[in-house]
Protein backbone atom coordinates (compact mmCIF):
# COMPACT_ATOMS: atom_id res chain seq x y z
CA UNK A 1 0.00 0.00 0.00
CA UNK A 2 3.10 2.71 0.78
CA UNK A 3 5.14 1.56 -2.44
CA UNK A 4 1.63 2.01 -4.14
CA UNK A 5 1.33 5.71 -2.86
CA UNK A 6 4.66 6.63 -3.19
CA UNK A 7 4.31 5.57 -6.48
CA UNK A 8 1.57 6.93 -8.00
CA UNK A 9 0.46 9.57 -5.83
CA UNK A 10 4.00 11.15 -4.75
CA UNK A 11 5.71 9.39 -7.91
CA UNK A 12 8.87 8.56 -5.93
CA UNK A 13 10.50 5.07 -7.33
CA UNK A 14 11.70 3.18 -4.47
CA UNK A 15 14.12 0.97 -6.85
CA UNK A 16 16.49 -1.81 -5.79
CA UNK A 17 19.60 -0.19 -6.89
CA UNK A 18 18.71 3.36 -5.38
CA UNK A 19 17.21 2.33 -1.82
CA UNK A 20 17.70 5.44 -0.09
CA UNK A 21 15.48 8.29 -1.38
CA UNK A 22 15.34 12.03 0.01
CA UNK A 23 11.87 12.67 0.66
CA UNK A 24 12.18 16.01 2.57
CA UNK A 25 11.34 17.83 -1.08
CA UNK A 26 8.54 15.89 -1.90
CA UNK A 27 5.07 16.61 -2.34
CA UNK A 28 2.51 14.02 -0.43
CA UNK A 29 -0.93 14.45 -1.95
CA UNK A 30 -4.21 13.14 -0.24
CA UNK A 31 -5.28 10.43 -1.97
CA UNK A 32 -7.86 11.29 -4.05
CA UNK A 33 -10.00 8.26 -3.93
CA UNK A 34 -10.27 5.18 -1.73
CA UNK A 35 -7.37 2.52 -3.29
CA UNK A 36 -7.99 -1.11 -3.00
CA UNK A 37 -5.49 -3.02 -5.11
CA UNK A 38 -5.01 -7.01 -4.77
CA UNK A 39 -3.04 -10.08 -6.49
CA UNK A 40 -3.96 -13.06 -7.60
CA UNK A 41 0.04 -14.52 -6.59
CA UNK A 42 -0.05 -15.85 -3.10
CA UNK A 43 3.53 -16.99 -3.10
CA UNK A 44 6.07 -14.41 -3.85
CA UNK A 45 9.33 -15.89 -4.34
CA UNK A 46 12.50 -13.70 -4.22
CA UNK A 47 16.38 -14.75 -4.38
CA UNK A 48 18.28 -18.06 -5.03
CA UNK A 49 21.74 -19.52 -4.25
CA UNK A 50 23.59 -17.30 -5.98
CA UNK A 51 22.49 -14.04 -5.04
CA UNK A 52 23.96 -14.67 -1.85
CA UNK A 53 27.64 -14.73 -2.65
CA UNK A 54 27.61 -11.57 -4.79
CA UNK A 55 27.54 -8.45 -2.92
CA UNK A 56 25.45 -10.02 -0.63
CA UNK A 57 28.26 -11.67 1.71
CA UNK A 58 29.51 -8.42 2.23
CA UNK A 59 25.94 -7.16 3.78
CA UNK A 60 26.17 -5.64 7.19
CA UNK A 61 22.81 -5.32 9.52
CA UNK A 62 22.33 -1.66 7.45
CA UNK A 63 21.96 -2.75 4.30
CA UNK A 64 20.02 -5.77 5.32
CA UNK A 65 17.50 -3.42 6.82
CA UNK A 66 17.52 -1.58 3.40
CA UNK A 67 16.92 -4.62 1.23
CA UNK A 68 13.81 -5.73 3.88
CA UNK A 69 12.21 -2.77 3.74
CA UNK A 70 12.40 -2.99 -0.65
CA UNK A 71 10.89 -6.50 -0.12
CA UNK A 72 8.00 -5.30 1.89
CA UNK A 73 7.37 -2.30 -0.32
CA UNK A 74 7.18 -4.71 -3.47
CA UNK A 75 4.95 -7.64 -1.81
CA UNK A 76 7.90 -9.98 -1.81
CA UNK A 77 6.33 -12.64 1.32
CA UNK A 78 8.33 -15.67 0.66
CA UNK A 79 12.31 -14.72 0.80
CA UNK A 80 15.34 -16.85 0.31
CA UNK A 81 17.40 -16.67 3.33
CA UNK A 82 20.75 -18.86 3.64
CA UNK A 83 22.63 -16.40 6.12
CA UNK A 84 23.60 -18.54 8.54
CA UNK A 85 24.37 -21.83 6.59
CA UNK A 86 27.47 -21.75 7.31
CA UNK A 87 26.87 -21.84 10.85
CA UNK A 88 24.68 -24.27 11.10
CA UNK A 89 27.24 -27.08 9.18
CA UNK A 90 29.53 -25.58 11.71
CA UNK A 91 27.44 -26.80 14.52
CA UNK A 92 26.40 -29.77 13.07
CA UNK A 93 30.24 -30.92 12.37
CA UNK A 94 32.16 -30.29 15.19
CA UNK A 95 28.70 -30.92 18.08
CA UNK A 96 26.92 -34.10 16.09
CA UNK A 97 29.46 -35.14 13.40
CA UNK A 98 33.00 -35.79 15.60
CA UNK A 99 34.53 -32.78 13.58
CA UNK A 100 37.31 -30.53 15.07
CA UNK A 101 36.82 -27.14 14.41
CA UNK A 102 39.78 -27.15 11.95
CA UNK A 103 38.02 -30.36 10.05
CA UNK A 104 34.78 -28.52 9.65
CA UNK A 105 36.75 -25.03 8.60
CA UNK A 106 38.44 -26.88 6.00
CA UNK A 107 35.04 -28.39 4.39
CA UNK A 108 33.07 -24.65 4.69
CA UNK A 109 33.83 -22.27 1.89
CA UNK A 110 34.44 -18.94 2.47
CA UNK A 111 31.86 -15.94 2.71
CA UNK A 112 32.31 -15.15 -1.43
CA UNK A 113 31.69 -19.02 -2.38
CA UNK A 114 28.93 -20.14 -0.07
CA UNK A 115 26.40 -20.10 -2.57
CA UNK A 116 28.52 -22.62 -5.04
CA UNK A 117 29.12 -24.54 -1.80
CA UNK A 118 25.64 -24.54 -0.78
CA UNK A 119 24.70 -26.15 -4.00
CA UNK A 120 26.84 -29.03 -4.10
CA UNK A 121 29.64 -27.53 -6.12
CA UNK A 122 32.88 -27.27 -4.32
CA UNK A 123 33.91 -27.58 -0.51
CA UNK A 124 36.46 -25.24 2.16
CA UNK A 125 37.29 -23.09 -1.33
CA UNK A 126 37.86 -19.69 -0.02
CA UNK A 127 38.15 -20.63 3.96
CA UNK A 128 39.19 -20.91 6.44
CA UNK A 129 36.61 -18.69 8.43
CA UNK A 130 37.82 -17.42 11.46
CA UNK A 131 35.47 -17.90 14.65
CA UNK A 132 34.24 -14.33 15.17
CA UNK A 133 32.37 -14.60 11.63
CA UNK A 134 30.59 -17.19 12.83
CA UNK A 135 29.33 -15.24 15.41
CA UNK A 136 28.56 -12.30 13.82
CA UNK A 137 26.49 -14.26 11.43
CA UNK A 138 24.65 -16.06 13.39
CA UNK A 139 23.55 -12.77 14.79
CA UNK A 140 23.04 -10.90 11.76
CA UNK A 141 20.76 -14.37 10.44
CA UNK A 142 19.39 -13.68 13.61
CA UNK A 143 18.05 -10.23 12.62
CA UNK A 144 17.10 -10.78 9.40
CA UNK A 145 14.78 -13.27 10.26
CA UNK A 146 12.83 -11.31 13.07
CA UNK A 147 12.48 -8.38 10.81
CA UNK A 148 11.30 -10.79 7.66
CA UNK A 149 8.81 -12.33 10.44
CA UNK A 150 8.10 -9.00 11.94
CA UNK A 151 6.56 -7.66 8.78
CA UNK A 152 4.71 -10.86 7.69
CA UNK A 153 6.89 -12.47 5.65
CA UNK A 154 7.60 -16.63 5.79
CA UNK A 155 11.46 -16.76 4.78
CA UNK A 156 12.48 -19.75 2.89
CA UNK A 157 14.85 -21.71 5.38
CA UNK A 158 17.72 -23.49 3.57
CA UNK A 159 16.94 -27.79 3.52
CA UNK A 160 18.86 -30.77 3.90
CA UNK A 161 19.57 -32.97 0.87
CA UNK A 162 22.42 -35.08 1.59
CA UNK A 163 25.13 -33.06 1.33
CA UNK A 164 28.53 -34.18 3.15
CA UNK A 165 32.01 -33.69 3.75
CA UNK A 166 34.00 -36.16 0.86
CA UNK A 167 36.10 -37.78 4.20
CA UNK A 168 32.51 -38.59 5.44
CA UNK A 169 33.80 -42.25 5.42
CA UNK A 170 36.33 -41.52 8.25
CA UNK A 171 33.15 -40.62 10.91
CA UNK A 172 31.20 -43.70 9.97
CA UNK A 173 29.33 -43.17 7.00
CA UNK A 174 29.01 -44.20 3.32
CA UNK A 175 28.31 -41.18 0.73
CA UNK A 176 28.69 -41.34 -3.36
CA UNK A 177 31.37 -39.05 -4.66
CA UNK A 178 29.62 -36.79 -6.52
CA UNK A 179 33.37 -36.35 -9.05
CA UNK A 180 34.34 -32.68 -9.74
CA UNK A 181 33.10 -29.15 -10.96
CA UNK A 182 35.23 -26.80 -12.75
CA UNK A 183 38.22 -28.51 -11.26
CA UNK A 184 36.79 -28.05 -7.88
CA UNK A 185 36.10 -31.53 -5.73
CA UNK A 186 32.85 -31.69 -4.79
CA UNK A 187 30.97 -32.74 -1.73
CA UNK A 188 29.96 -36.09 -1.41
CA UNK A 189 26.41 -36.87 -1.44
CA UNK A 190 23.97 -39.58 0.87
CA UNK A 191 21.10 -41.49 -1.17
CA UNK A 192 18.34 -40.50 0.06
CA UNK A 193 17.32 -43.88 0.77
CA UNK A 194 19.64 -44.98 3.50
CA UNK A 195 19.87 -44.80 7.30
CA UNK A 196 22.84 -42.52 7.07
CA UNK A 197 20.64 -39.82 5.38
CA UNK A 198 17.72 -39.61 7.27
CA UNK A 199 20.15 -39.53 10.55
CA UNK A 200 22.04 -36.97 9.53
CA UNK A 201 19.15 -35.31 8.28
CA UNK A 202 17.25 -35.18 11.74
CA UNK A 203 20.80 -34.08 13.01
CA UNK A 204 21.16 -31.11 10.59
CA UNK A 205 17.59 -29.66 11.44
CA UNK A 206 18.20 -28.90 15.07
CA UNK A 207 21.14 -26.36 14.81
CA UNK A 208 19.08 -24.81 11.95
CA UNK A 209 16.35 -24.39 14.38
CA UNK A 210 18.98 -22.99 16.54
CA UNK A 211 20.52 -20.04 14.41
CA UNK A 212 17.09 -20.08 11.94
CA UNK A 213 14.44 -20.95 13.78
CA UNK A 214 11.51 -23.40 11.54
CA UNK A 215 9.48 -22.30 8.54
CA UNK A 216 6.80 -24.00 6.04
CA UNK A 217 8.98 -23.58 3.14
CA UNK A 218 12.60 -25.15 2.81
CA UNK A 219 14.81 -24.68 -0.23
CA UNK A 220 17.49 -26.98 -1.85
CA UNK A 221 19.43 -26.73 -4.92
CA UNK A 222 22.05 -30.19 -5.05
CA UNK A 223 23.25 -31.01 -8.56
CA UNK A 224 23.68 -27.82 -9.12
CA UNK A 225 26.07 -28.46 -13.09
CA UNK A 226 25.72 -31.94 -11.73
CA UNK A 227 27.94 -34.81 -12.56
CA UNK A 228 28.38 -38.54 -11.56
CA UNK A 229 24.89 -39.28 -10.39
CA UNK A 230 22.95 -42.85 -9.77
CA UNK A 231 19.76 -43.44 -9.23
CA UNK A 232 18.05 -41.07 -11.61
CA UNK A 233 15.70 -42.75 -14.38
CA UNK A 234 15.38 -39.52 -16.06
CA UNK A 235 15.90 -36.61 -16.53
CA UNK A 236 12.52 -33.94 -18.40
CA UNK A 237 14.35 -30.92 -19.63
CA UNK A 238 17.35 -28.55 -18.76
CA UNK A 239 18.67 -25.27 -19.73
CA UNK A 240 20.21 -25.50 -23.58
CA UNK A 241 16.58 -24.78 -25.15
CA UNK A 242 17.25 -28.07 -27.38
CA UNK A 243 14.99 -30.66 -28.33
CA UNK A 244 16.17 -34.26 -28.25
CA UNK A 245 16.13 -37.76 -26.47
CA UNK A 246 19.55 -38.97 -25.50
CA UNK A 247 20.50 -41.69 -22.95
CA UNK A 248 24.19 -40.68 -21.25
CA UNK A 249 25.48 -43.11 -18.87
CA UNK A 250 25.38 -42.41 -15.29
CA UNK A 251 28.41 -43.20 -12.96
CA UNK A 252 27.30 -46.59 -12.83
CA UNK A 253 27.47 -46.78 -16.37
CA UNK A 254 23.90 -47.42 -16.96
CA UNK A 255 22.48 -45.44 -19.82
CA UNK A 256 19.58 -42.42 -18.24
CA UNK A 257 17.43 -40.79 -20.72
CA UNK A 258 17.48 -36.91 -20.99
CA UNK A 259 15.17 -35.41 -23.23
CA UNK A 260 13.87 -31.84 -23.91
CA UNK A 261 11.24 -30.12 -25.71
CA UNK A 262 13.01 -26.93 -26.68
CA UNK A 263 12.08 -23.09 -25.83
CA UNK A 264 8.98 -21.16 -26.51
CA UNK A 265 6.31 -24.27 -26.89
CA UNK A 266 8.31 -25.46 -30.26
CA UNK A 267 7.83 -28.87 -29.14
CA UNK A 268 5.51 -30.76 -26.82
CA UNK A 269 7.01 -33.72 -24.54
CA UNK A 270 5.87 -36.44 -22.52
CA UNK A 271 7.30 -39.42 -19.88
CA UNK A 272 5.20 -42.34 -19.28
CA UNK A 273 5.84 -43.94 -16.07
CA UNK A 274 4.45 -47.93 -15.67
CA UNK A 275 4.75 -49.39 -12.44
CA UNK A 276 3.52 -53.07 -13.96
CA UNK A 277 6.62 -53.24 -16.20
CA UNK A 278 8.77 -51.04 -14.23
CA UNK A 279 9.31 -49.13 -17.50
CA UNK A 280 9.70 -44.90 -18.39
CA UNK A 281 9.19 -43.82 -21.70
CA UNK A 282 10.22 -40.05 -22.86
CA UNK A 283 8.61 -38.34 -25.76
CA UNK A 284 9.54 -35.08 -27.44
CA UNK A 285 8.00 -33.26 -30.57
CA UNK A 286 8.08 -30.50 -32.69
CA UNK A 287 5.93 -31.89 -35.30
CA UNK A 288 7.85 -33.28 -38.66
CA UNK A 289 10.36 -36.32 -37.28
CA UNK A 290 10.85 -38.98 -35.11
CA UNK A 291 14.25 -40.28 -33.40
CA UNK A 292 13.93 -42.61 -31.28
CA UNK A 293 16.64 -44.00 -27.96
CA UNK A 294 16.42 -46.58 -25.69
CA UNK A 295 17.54 -47.89 -22.09
CA UNK A 296 16.66 -50.50 -19.74
CA UNK A 297 13.65 -48.64 -18.29
CA UNK A 298 11.91 -47.68 -21.00
CA UNK A 299 12.22 -45.83 -24.74
CA UNK A 300 12.02 -42.36 -25.44
CA UNK A 301 11.40 -40.96 -28.73
CA UNK A 302 11.46 -37.47 -30.33
CA UNK A 303 7.75 -37.72 -32.11
CA UNK A 304 7.06 -34.80 -34.65
CA UNK A 305 3.98 -35.39 -35.96
CA UNK A 306 0.57 -35.75 -33.68
CA UNK A 307 -2.51 -35.51 -33.47
CA UNK A 308 -5.63 -34.43 -31.31
CA UNK A 309 -6.30 -32.14 -28.40
CA UNK A 310 -6.38 -33.47 -24.49
CA UNK A 311 -9.29 -32.22 -23.28
CA UNK A 312 -8.15 -32.24 -19.84
CA UNK A 313 -5.09 -30.57 -20.75
CA UNK A 314 -7.05 -28.25 -22.85
CA UNK A 315 -9.07 -27.58 -19.85
CA UNK A 316 -6.30 -26.52 -17.75
CA UNK A 317 -4.61 -24.29 -20.38
CA UNK A 318 -7.93 -22.28 -20.68
CA UNK A 319 -8.31 -22.03 -16.52
CA UNK A 320 -4.66 -20.46 -16.91
CA UNK A 321 -5.33 -18.01 -19.91
CA UNK A 322 -8.69 -17.35 -18.13
CA UNK A 323 -6.61 -16.07 -15.04
CA UNK A 324 -4.42 -14.62 -17.06
CA UNK A 325 -6.73 -12.75 -18.73
CA UNK A 326 -8.12 -10.83 -15.49
CA UNK A 327 -4.54 -9.31 -15.66
CA UNK A 328 -3.90 -8.32 -19.18
CA UNK A 329 -7.75 -7.13 -19.40
CA UNK A 330 -6.56 -4.65 -17.32
CA UNK A 331 -7.37 -1.77 -18.58
CA UNK A 332 -4.04 1.29 -18.75
CA UNK A 333 -5.58 4.41 -20.32
CA UNK A 334 -7.26 4.83 -23.94
CA UNK A 335 -5.73 6.17 -27.35
CA UNK A 336 -7.40 8.44 -29.39
CA UNK A 337 -4.73 7.57 -32.71
CA UNK A 338 -3.07 4.55 -33.68
CA UNK A 339 0.29 3.91 -32.83
CA UNK A 340 2.46 2.06 -35.43
CA UNK A 341 5.21 -0.60 -34.90
CA UNK A 342 4.28 -2.22 -38.13
CA UNK A 343 3.14 -0.98 -41.88
CA UNK A 344 -0.76 -0.56 -43.20
CA UNK A 345 -0.07 -4.45 -44.58
CA UNK A 346 0.28 -5.15 -40.87
CA UNK A 347 3.56 -7.71 -41.73
CA UNK A 348 6.46 -5.31 -42.48
CA UNK A 349 8.27 -3.40 -39.55
CA UNK A 350 7.81 0.33 -39.71
CA UNK A 351 9.81 0.88 -36.73
CA UNK A 352 12.92 -0.93 -38.40
CA UNK A 353 12.97 1.25 -41.94
CA UNK A 354 11.61 4.93 -40.55
CA UNK A 355 10.38 6.64 -37.09
CA UNK A 356 7.01 6.05 -36.14
CA UNK A 357 4.42 7.52 -33.58
CA UNK A 358 4.64 4.28 -31.44
CA UNK A 359 8.88 4.35 -31.52
CA UNK A 360 8.79 8.17 -30.19
CA UNK A 361 5.93 6.86 -27.82
CA UNK A 362 8.26 4.46 -26.00
CA UNK A 363 11.57 6.46 -26.18
CA UNK A 364 9.44 9.15 -24.46
CA UNK A 365 7.87 6.61 -22.02
CA UNK A 366 11.93 5.59 -21.35
CA UNK A 367 12.83 9.31 -20.50
CA UNK A 368 10.00 10.05 -18.04
CA UNK A 369 10.45 6.88 -16.02
CA UNK A 370 13.98 8.30 -15.26
CA UNK A 371 13.00 12.02 -14.57
CA UNK A 372 9.81 10.21 -12.03
CA UNK A 373 13.09 8.65 -10.05
CA UNK A 374 14.93 12.09 -10.01
CA UNK A 375 17.36 11.25 -13.00
CA UNK A 376 16.69 14.02 -15.39
CA UNK A 377 18.69 12.33 -18.53
CA UNK A 378 18.90 13.68 -21.50
CA UNK A 379 18.12 10.85 -23.97
CA UNK A 380 16.20 7.76 -24.68
CA UNK A 381 16.90 5.25 -27.21
CA UNK A 382 14.67 2.35 -28.20
CA UNK A 383 15.69 -0.06 -30.69
CA UNK A 384 12.92 -0.86 -33.14
CA UNK A 385 13.81 -4.57 -32.95
CA UNK A 386 12.11 -3.88 -29.12
CA UNK A 387 8.84 -2.64 -30.78
CA UNK A 388 6.52 -5.72 -31.22
CA UNK A 389 2.84 -4.57 -31.68
CA UNK A 390 0.56 -2.12 -32.77
CA UNK A 391 -1.40 0.24 -30.17
CA UNK A 392 -4.86 0.61 -31.18
CA UNK A 393 -7.31 3.46 -30.82
CA UNK A 394 -9.79 2.50 -27.83
CA UNK A 395 -9.10 1.55 -24.35
CA UNK A 396 -4.96 0.61 -23.99
CA UNK A 397 -4.96 -2.80 -21.54
CA UNK A 398 -2.25 -4.20 -19.65
CA UNK A 399 -1.61 -6.82 -21.96
CA UNK A 400 -1.65 -4.31 -25.19
CA UNK A 401 1.58 -2.83 -23.57
CA UNK A 402 3.60 -6.17 -23.08
CA UNK A 403 2.95 -6.76 -26.55
CA UNK A 404 4.78 -3.84 -27.47
CA UNK A 405 7.27 -4.85 -24.86
CA UNK A 406 7.34 -8.80 -24.77
CA UNK A 407 10.80 -8.98 -23.25
CA UNK A 408 10.24 -7.80 -19.31
CA UNK A 409 13.92 -5.81 -20.31
CA UNK A 410 15.41 -3.89 -17.26
CA UNK A 411 15.66 0.18 -18.21
CA UNK A 412 18.82 1.56 -17.04
CA UNK A 413 20.29 5.05 -17.87
CA UNK A 414 24.36 5.47 -18.26
CA UNK A 415 26.80 8.55 -18.20
CA UNK A 416 28.30 8.50 -21.75
CA UNK A 417 30.21 10.05 -24.11
CA UNK A 418 28.10 12.18 -27.03
CA UNK A 419 30.80 9.93 -29.23
CA UNK A 420 28.76 6.46 -28.19
CA UNK A 421 25.99 7.81 -28.90
CA UNK A 422 26.93 9.13 -32.12
CA UNK A 423 27.63 5.47 -33.03
CA UNK A 424 25.00 3.98 -31.51
CA UNK A 425 22.97 6.00 -33.78
CA UNK A 426 25.51 5.19 -36.89
CA UNK A 427 24.97 1.35 -36.54
CA UNK A 428 21.27 1.37 -36.21
CA UNK A 429 21.37 3.29 -39.32
CA UNK A 430 23.75 1.38 -41.23
CA UNK A 431 21.52 -0.64 -43.10
CA UNK A 432 19.13 1.62 -44.40
CA UNK A 433 16.87 1.94 -46.23
CA UNK A 434 16.86 -2.04 -46.01
CA UNK A 435 15.28 -2.40 -42.09
CA UNK A 436 16.97 -3.39 -39.30
CA UNK A 437 16.42 -4.12 -35.90
CA UNK A 438 18.94 -1.64 -34.48
CA UNK A 439 17.17 1.47 -35.88
CA UNK A 440 17.19 3.59 -33.27
CA UNK A 441 13.93 5.47 -31.63
CA UNK A 442 14.95 8.29 -29.83
CA UNK A 443 13.57 11.08 -27.37
CA UNK A 444 14.97 14.35 -26.61
CA UNK A 445 17.31 14.05 -29.69
CA UNK A 446 16.89 14.41 -33.58
CA UNK A 447 19.06 12.99 -36.68
CA UNK A 448 19.57 13.05 -40.03
CA UNK A 449 20.60 9.96 -42.27
CA UNK A 450 22.19 9.97 -45.39
CA UNK A 451 21.41 6.98 -47.18
CA UNK A 452 23.18 8.06 -50.27
CA UNK A 453 26.45 7.76 -48.10
CA UNK A 454 28.10 3.72 -47.84
CA UNK A 455 28.06 2.33 -44.58
CA UNK A 456 31.24 2.14 -43.34
CA UNK A 457 30.07 0.46 -39.90
CA UNK A 458 32.84 -2.13 -39.01
CA UNK A 459 31.15 -5.17 -36.78
CA UNK A 460 34.11 -7.57 -36.24
CA UNK A 461 32.66 -10.60 -34.71
CA UNK A 462 29.51 -8.95 -35.14
CA UNK A 463 30.19 -5.94 -32.75
CA UNK A 464 30.93 -2.52 -32.98
CA UNK A 465 34.28 -1.74 -34.31
CA UNK A 466 34.24 1.30 -35.10
CA UNK A 467 33.51 3.44 -37.84
CA UNK A 468 36.01 3.56 -41.02
CA UNK A 469 34.58 6.14 -43.41
CA UNK A 470 32.13 9.08 -43.21
CA UNK A 471 29.11 9.01 -40.60
CA UNK A 472 25.71 8.85 -42.55
CA UNK A 473 24.25 10.40 -39.34
CA UNK A 474 23.83 14.38 -39.44
CA UNK A 475 22.87 17.47 -37.44
CA UNK A 476 22.26 15.29 -34.53
CA UNK A 477 20.64 17.46 -31.84
CA UNK A 478 20.04 16.81 -28.08
CA UNK A 479 17.35 19.34 -27.01
CA UNK A 480 18.11 21.29 -30.14
CA UNK A 481 21.47 21.79 -29.36
CA UNK A 482 24.41 20.19 -31.67
CA UNK A 483 25.42 16.77 -30.12
CA UNK A 484 28.84 17.48 -28.60
CA UNK A 485 31.00 14.04 -29.14
CA UNK A 486 32.99 15.13 -26.23
CA UNK A 487 30.29 15.80 -23.71
CA UNK A 488 29.14 13.46 -21.23
CA UNK A 489 25.30 13.01 -21.55
CA UNK A 490 22.43 11.08 -18.99
CA UNK A 491 21.41 8.49 -21.61
CA UNK A 492 18.22 6.29 -21.04
CA UNK A 493 17.39 2.59 -23.04
CA UNK A 494 17.43 -1.14 -21.92
CA UNK A 495 19.84 -3.23 -20.56
CA UNK A 496 20.01 -5.34 -23.89
CA UNK A 497 21.67 -2.15 -25.26
CA UNK A 498 23.49 -0.65 -22.69
CA UNK A 499 24.28 -3.56 -20.27
CA UNK A 500 24.42 -6.64 -22.61
CA UNK A 501 25.54 -4.89 -25.97
CA UNK A 502 23.14 -6.07 -27.72
CA UNK A 503 22.51 -5.65 -31.99
CA UNK A 504 26.65 -5.22 -31.25
CA UNK A 505 25.77 -1.88 -29.53
CA UNK A 506 29.62 -2.56 -27.49
CA UNK A 507 30.38 1.00 -27.02
CA UNK A 508 28.08 1.60 -23.97
CA UNK A 509 29.66 -1.67 -22.12
CA UNK A 510 32.36 0.02 -20.29
CA UNK A 511 29.58 2.69 -18.82
CA UNK A 512 28.46 2.12 -15.11
CA UNK A 513 24.41 1.23 -15.50
CA UNK A 514 22.18 2.24 -13.03
CA UNK A 515 19.17 -0.55 -13.33
CA UNK A 516 15.56 1.73 -13.10
CA UNK A 517 12.45 -0.81 -13.59
CA UNK A 518 10.78 -2.71 -16.60
CA UNK A 519 10.29 -1.36 -20.17
CA UNK A 520 6.73 -2.20 -20.11
CA UNK A 521 6.12 -0.63 -16.74
CA UNK A 522 7.30 2.88 -18.35
CA UNK A 523 5.28 2.96 -20.39
CA UNK A 524 2.19 2.10 -17.84
CA UNK A 525 3.50 4.81 -16.01
CA UNK A 526 3.79 7.22 -18.82
CA UNK A 527 -0.13 6.86 -19.70
CA UNK A 528 -1.10 7.37 -16.63
CA UNK A 529 0.93 9.97 -15.40
CA UNK A 530 2.45 11.70 -17.88
CA UNK A 531 -0.47 11.66 -20.49
CA UNK A 532 -2.80 12.06 -17.93
CA UNK A 533 -4.45 8.70 -19.25
CA UNK A 534 -5.08 9.08 -22.84
CA UNK A 535 -2.53 9.04 -25.48
CA UNK A 536 -3.50 12.14 -27.29
CA UNK A 537 -2.98 14.49 -30.58
CA UNK A 538 0.78 14.83 -30.38
CA UNK A 539 0.98 11.18 -31.21
CA UNK A 540 -1.37 11.73 -34.31
CA UNK A 541 1.57 11.32 -37.12
CA UNK A 542 2.15 8.06 -37.81
CA UNK A 543 5.52 8.63 -38.85
CA UNK A 544 6.22 10.81 -36.03
CA UNK A 545 7.33 13.96 -35.11
CA UNK A 546 10.31 14.52 -37.26
CA UNK A 547 12.89 12.74 -34.93
CA UNK A 548 14.44 10.84 -37.61
CA UNK A 549 15.30 12.53 -41.08
CA UNK A 550 16.36 10.26 -43.62
CA UNK A 551 17.57 11.24 -47.02
CA UNK A 552 18.67 9.54 -50.20
CA UNK A 553 21.20 12.59 -50.73
CA UNK A 554 22.52 16.31 -50.09
CA UNK A 555 20.53 19.22 -49.54
CA UNK A 556 20.50 21.29 -52.99
CA UNK A 557 22.60 23.53 -53.44
CA UNK A 558 20.73 27.47 -53.44
CA UNK A 559 19.99 28.72 -56.60
CA UNK A 560 22.79 31.86 -56.85
CA UNK A 561 21.72 35.43 -57.33
CA UNK A 562 21.27 36.44 -60.97
CA UNK A 563 24.48 38.98 -61.88
CA UNK A 564 23.65 42.69 -62.57
CA UNK A 565 23.75 43.67 -65.58
CA UNK A 566 26.22 46.40 -66.62
CA UNK A 567 25.36 50.09 -66.71
CA UNK A 568 27.07 52.98 -68.19
CA UNK A 569 26.34 55.46 -65.79
CA UNK A 570 29.21 56.53 -63.61
CA UNK A 571 29.38 54.86 -60.51
CA UNK A 572 29.67 57.80 -57.37
CA UNK A 573 32.92 56.88 -55.21
CA UNK A 574 32.29 56.83 -51.60
CA UNK A 575 33.36 60.13 -49.62
CA UNK A 576 36.85 60.08 -48.15
CA UNK A 577 36.46 59.72 -44.02
CA UNK A 578 37.00 63.29 -42.57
Amino acid sequence: GINWYLNHYAHVNIAWNNLTTDLSQVEFPVPTKQEKHSTTVGYRYYLNYCTFSYSMSTWTWERWQKEIDWMALHGINMPLQIVGLDVVWQKLLTQDLGYTDDEANAFIAGPCFQAWWGMNNLQGWGGKNPAWWYKRQEALAKKILARERELGMEPVLPGYAGMVPSDIAKKGYSANNQGNWCGFLRPYILDPNTEAFAEISAKYYAPLAEVMGTSAYYSMDPFHEGANTSGIDVIIDGHSHELYVQTPLNKNGQPVLVTQTGTQLVGIGQVVINPATGTIAAYASDGTETVTASTTNGTASIIKAWDGVDADTAACIAGLQADLAKITGRVIGRSDVRLVALEDDDYTWAVRAHETNLGDFVADAYLALAWHGGIMADIGLVNGGGIRANIEPGDVTYGNLIDVQPFNNQLAYVDTLGQNILDALEVGASKLPEPSGGLQHAAGLTYTVRTDIPSSVQMPGGKFGGVAGEYRVRNALVNGEPLDVNRRYKLVSHTFLLVDGGDGLTMFMNDEAVLLDLDNKALIEYIQYDLKGTIGGEYADPDGQGRIVIKGGSDPEPTPLPTPEPTDEPVEEPAAPG
